[in-house]
């Protein structure tokens, strides 16, 4: 019963939620235009101009509330919708209009006038596919499939420029999260004589801690708070200290203590780290007593003697005169105004001020708090916090992302706004003088101060570059298969320079369980670096925090932080954390107010709950990007499982969870846990791509990790509307099958129902057979492949835009045949296909030498030609027309673009795997009287080499074979799913021998060649194999002789330039011991950089004027030029003739 309602739980969330493999992009998308574009705009208002003569300008995007703004869906000059498809074909981005009301105030001396512009187009940005302001997501399947869509279309993307492209989520580590630790510094340690011996005395270790802050509404942060204390040098007598302070106070005798460095805290504002103490006294605890108090809040008196001695250390190290003259010369202006300004809007900004009154005691908690965790680091209570543990991390989705780059541009912007509103008025200031400043921004010219256009031009830009700075954020999507469109979209990079060796950031965390796969990820310098969500992880949005505080202020025995004095803080309470900020204190019946807030979760699934019993702390987070996933609650039963029909309803038994929540409560591995919340099934710890691996659980973990990268290769149905569309290069299979074998996850993975398919049912024959299908290898039946066995269409597409020459005079080139126009025409190409507008005919056929489009500029030829090996007939055309410059300098470019279909059958040398990973290129295609053959007559279509099996121990394909014979006999699909707890090697002998065969799936088989019984039993079964895009054809490469670089005069590098084969050591090593010295020289002379050079015979330098007698000599040129860069460096080569 488990088992079917794991499987019932798949099959509902897949088939009942929308968008389900791409909602967390969708989901904070929508938040990001929904909620923090508003929240951001009314926390940046107003933009402000203050002038010298007593007048100012104030301009509030949205009105003065910030909320009278929408949005505006992609439409073109007719008001007709612009569909993503039609952004694709002619090179357009697909993008959301931000429309606001523009709200101005002239303030001239006491006089304020307000001018107001409705509906003004403030900001252009990239629309997400599928997002609420799409187009698509009002349309139907059928609907969208008429526009040009995927039938299965999952969004989750956006159209740049014509490119589909897809913003990865970024793992980083999270903010409103405290964390602490040690690290090793430069020595320290210090050296004192006594009694004749050196003693070391000292750490070599400082000890910090950190919290990264930001506000709700994003508007300010995030700001980073660092705190360390260094390290303890020699120690010293009490009585020692205070005669070298000249201190009148009194001081117990408590022995020696440890001289230490003052520590300092890194904070927003401050240039320089400034000391925590002096910090704590303008915060207003004025003495020692309250900053110790506030530090061991909630700690008893008995466990306060352990951090007595570190206190004493760092009051004795606090060496400041005026604590605000220290912090006001850290500051940039260095003013008071700054230090407090610093104070109340930049330190700890997740304490938002709703008590104002209260406010510095809030975060002098919080200062404490983070100072409290550096001390127990540094006297050993607390272990360093481990980072790579998922709750501190948290993963930026395109929402999160989008927002980040929107701040960015929005904030240059209003800078620019301010400044070019500066700059007209003290320009023409008899025209702005006085009360005619009112007039400075008008319906008219509103576009020139606010650059509406910057947002798309630079959201554009990141797009296609670096998106914050950092490389890989947005990449374009992968289309070679559906596996891997769906494999980008739910992939996560940490980011972190591959070549560090940062092991415990790569290593698989136990933290992640059920948040990302263990299996899906890449090998190599990336290894744990790119990680996938597991099927039914999710990301949270940000959540209604102000209704979480106000669903805690509402309980009776909650009290809020800013009542609650240090001193009278009872060491039995339960601290509260919202996001980072210790708000309050719950003072009896901790675990009725738990569980009230746990009810409270299961309406609100992205809230989490998570109560640290240890030291008693209650931690609330609403914020965005922490991963969670579902678990049955205590008690849940499969009937009750089984009972619910939609996703929503089966809400009501489950528990949503993050890493901090799972770290704070016990699950049970085992479903319908009685006491304890439980897993669900074991399938859903794997990604998408891993999931659809049949018995992936009889494979090792390598074995799965490279199966996903296979099946990201393979060619398939990528798109049920691929006929429409004009990618790159990609790859159909013309006759794909729907696997025998297949798990929960197939037909929700690759379409509805399975019917986009990557592969094909081969009957697999295990055994040697002429010795060409060694351990990498396969033998390959050439009958089955002429009656479509791993038959392909291989789509290229060419995009040609005709470009400008001369944006002064507007000169472009232009679309043309170049044979008509009698220009001189390049050598050896084929021109005879263009038509009369420089556009080669639908369905021609096409080869390395044919003119795909006439391009003119001027008299010249720049005609694009067909890349290298290119075969095929021309599929598909599309011209458009693009839109360059503004205004009169408005020019209309046109474009085409042109897909060459190819059909290729497998040949010698292209790979194949089956799904259990078991990789293999074809070593020989055989005719298929010469197969071995049943007694039936039953042929196989590919034979394996038995040696792949041990090695590999891929059990999982040994148990798909035989469990595809038996769904092939019964007529049905075989469930392989796996984590099913039943012993299929068992089950299968069974099930063989009532339909009549060998329990094992051996099969007694005969030579082809001879006809004579071959002598051993022969394992075979039908397996899916994939056909992988690496083909020999798109690799194969050759040249005699061509172009050369122009430096060294070698060939050029590379199969597309037509650059030639290196030949390096090894290989000329290998050549020399095959005794083919005069194909050698041939490599390295006649069809590389063969060379003549004169040299003095007598000095045997390179010098042809020169008296002596000369000698000439052949070298390769790059020889002469690696002498004469030598003679630059005054290094003398003597040549010595010979």
């Amino acid at each position: 019963m488990s088992v079917e309602a794991g499987r019932h739980v798949c099959n509902t969330y897949y088939t009942t939620t929308l968008n389900p493999i791409v909602q967390h992009h969708i989901d904070s998308y929508n938040d990001f235009v929904e909620r923090r574009i508003p929240l951001f705009l009314k926390a940046s208002n107003p933009i402000r101009l203050v002038l010298g003569d007593a007048r100012e300008i104030r301009v509030f995007i949205g009105g003065k509330t910030g909320e009278n703004m929408g949005y505006r869906p992609p439409l073109d000059e007719l008001d007709y919708a612009i569909m993503p498809n039609t952004c694709r074909t002619e090179n357009k981005t697909y993008s959301l209009d931000c429309v606001a009301d523009i709200e101005v105030e002239y303030q001239i001396g006491a006089d304020v006038e307000t001018t107001k512009f409705e509906k003004v187009t403030v900001a252009r940005i990239p629309l997400m596919i599928r997002s609420k302001f799409c187009h698509l997501s009002a349309l139907t399947p059928e609907e969208s499939y008429a526009q040009g869509e995927d039938y299965h279309e999952t969004g989750g993307y956006f159209v740049v420029g014509g490119s589909e492209r897809v913003l990865l989520s970024q793992e980083r580590l999270g903010n409103n999260i405290f964390y602490a630790g040690k690290r090793a510094i430069v020595s320290v340690v210090e050296e004192e004589q006594k009694g004749g011996k050196t003693e070391e005395k000292g750490e070599d270790k400082e000890y910090y801690a950190g919290f990264r802050a930001i506000s709700d509404d994003g508007a300010r942060g995030p700001f980073s708070h660092y705190l360390v204390i260094p390290p303890a040098r020699r120690e010293v007598s009490m009585a020692e200290i205070a005669a070298r302070a000249g201190t009148k106070l009194e001081i117990k005798d408590y022995g020696s203590t440890r001289i230490r460095g003052m520590p300092v805290v890194t904070l927003p504002g401050f240039k320089i780290p400034v000391p925590i103490l002096s910090v704590f006294h303008l915060l207003g605890l004025t003495s020692d007593k309250e900053i110790y108090d506030t530090m061991l809040v909630g700690i008893p008196d008995s466990d306060r003697t352990v951090y007595d001695d570190i206190f004493m250390q760092i009051i004795l190290s606090h060496d400041v005169e005026s604590d605000i003259d220290t912090l006001r010369i850290a500051t940039k202006t260095r003013t008071q105004e700054e230090v407090f300004y610093n104070l109340q809007a930049m330190l700890f900004p997740n304490i938002e001020e709703d008590d104002v009154g209260a406010l510095y005691r809030r975060k002098a908690y919080a200062l404490g708090y983070l100072m409290r965790l550096a001390v127990e680091n540094a006297i050993g209570i607390r272990e360093p916090s481990d980072r790579d543990h998922f709750r501190f991390k948290r993963f930026d989705v395109s929402g999160d992302l989008c927002f980040q780059e929107f701040r960015r541009i929005y904030k240059e912007v209003a800078k620019a706004m301010t400044l070019a509103m500066d700059t007209r008025v003290h320009f023409e200031e008899r025209t702005y003088a006085g009360k005619n400043l009112a007039t400075l921004l008008q319906r008219e010219n509103i576009g020139y101060y606010w650059k509406m256009n910057t947002f798309l031009n630079e959201m554009s830009k990141s797009f296609k570059g670096k998106w914050g700075g950092a490389d890989g954020v947005s990449q374009i999507l992968s289309r070679f298969s559906r596996l891997g469109t769906v494999s980008m979209l739910r992939r996560s990079i940490l980011q972190m320079d591959p070549s560090v060796k940062a092991l415990g950031a790569r290593r698989l965390h136990g933290s992640s369980f059920g948040f990302t796969c263990p299996s899906d990820v890449p090998d190599g310098r990336n290894v744990g670096m790119t990680k996938h969500l597991a099927l039914l992880a999710f990301v949270s949005t940000q959540g209604n925090t102000g209704e979480l505080k106000a669903k805690l202020v509402g309980h009776t025995n909650f009290h809020r932080i800013s009542t609650i004095h240090p001193a009278r803080w009872n060491t039995s309470w339960t601290k509260v954390f919202v996001n980072g900020d210790m708000y309050g204190a719950i003072t009896e019946k901790t675990q009725a107010v738990y569980d009230d807030l746990i009810g409270y979760r299961h309406q609100n699934p992205g809230i989490s709950v998570a109560w640290n019993r240890t030291d008693n702390e209650l931690m609330l987070y609403s914020d965005a990007g922490r991963p969670c996933r579902p678990i049955y609650r205590p008690g849940v039963t499969p009937d009750m499982v089984l009972s619910k029909k939609t996703w929503k309803e089966l809400a009501d038994v489950f528990e949503f969870v993050d890493a901090d929540e799972s770290d704070t409560i016990k699950i049970s591995m085992t479903p319908f846990s009685k006491s304890e919340p439980s897993e669900i099934h074991g399938i859903f710890m794997l990604s998408p791509l891993s999931s659809v691996i049949p018995f992936a659980d009889h494979n090792p973990g390598t074995r799965v990790a490279f199966s996903c990268a296979q099946s990201r290769q393979g060619a398939s149905w990528y798109h049920s509307n691929f006929n429409k569309r004009f990618d790159t290069i990609t790859l159909i299979l013309n006759s794909p099958q729907r696997p025998i074998c297949e798990t929960w996850m197939y037909p929700h993975i690759l379409g509805r129902g399975g019917c986009l398919p990557y592969g094909f049912n081969a009957i697999v024959a295990i055994s040697m057979y002429g010795g060409y299908n060694q351990e990498d290898s396969v033998i390959l039946n050439e009958s089955a492949m002429k009656r479509g066995l791993f038959g392909t269409t291989y789509f290229h597409s060419y995009n040609v835009v005709e470009e400008m020459t001369n944006e002064m005079e507007g000169l472009h080139t232009h679309f043309g045949n170049p044979a008509k126009k009698g220009l001189k025409l390049k050598a050896d190409k084929d021109y005879s296909k263009l038509d009369d507008n420089g556009i080669i005919r639908l369905g021609a056929e096409v080869n390395e030498d044919t003119v795909l489009v006439g391009v003119i500029s001027g008299e010249t030829d720049k005609s694009e030609i067909a890349k290298r090996g290119q075969r095929g007939r021309v599929d598909g055309i599309q011209m458009f027309t693009l839109s360059h410059g503004s205004g009169k300098n408005k020019i209309s470019l046109n474009g085409v673009k042109i897909r060459v279909a190819e059909a290729r059958t497998p040949i010698l040398g292209d790979k194949f795997s089956s799904r259990a990973g078991q990789k293999g290129t074809v070593g020989m295609i055989m005719k298929e009287c010469d197969m071995p053959f049943t007694a039936r007559g039953l042929r196989p279509d590919l034979i394996l080499n038995p040696h792949a099996m041990p090695s590999r121990m891929t059990t999982g394909q040994l148990l798909e074979s035989a469990a595809s014979r038996i769904g092939t006999a019964l007529g049905t699909l075989v469930d392989a799913t796996p984590f099913c707890a039943r012993d299929q090697g068992v089950e299968y002998r069974e099930l063989l021998r009532k339909i009549g065969l060998e329990s094992g799936g051996s099969e007694i088989m005969y030579n082809g060649q001879t006809g004579e019984m071959m002598e051993m039993e022969i394992f075979m079964g039908a397996t899916y194999y994939i056909r992988s895009k690496l083909m020999v054809e798109d690799k194969i490469n050759y040249r005699d002789t061509g172009a050369k670089t122009l430096l060294t005069h070698q060939p050029l590098e590379g199969r597309s330039a037509g650059g030639g084969l290196r030949i390096g050591e090894m290989e000329r090593d290998a050549l020399i011991a095959h005794g083919v010295s005069g194909f050698i020289e041939e490599s390295f002379m006649k069809r590389s950089d063969e060379h003549e050079v004169i040299f003095q015979k007598e000095t045997g330098l390179l010098d042809s004027t020169g008296e002596g007698e000369v000698g000439v000599l052949r070298m390769p040129y790059a020889m002469s030029l690696y002498v004469k860069e030598l003679e630059s460096m005054h290094i003398r080569t003597n040549i010595v003739g010979v």
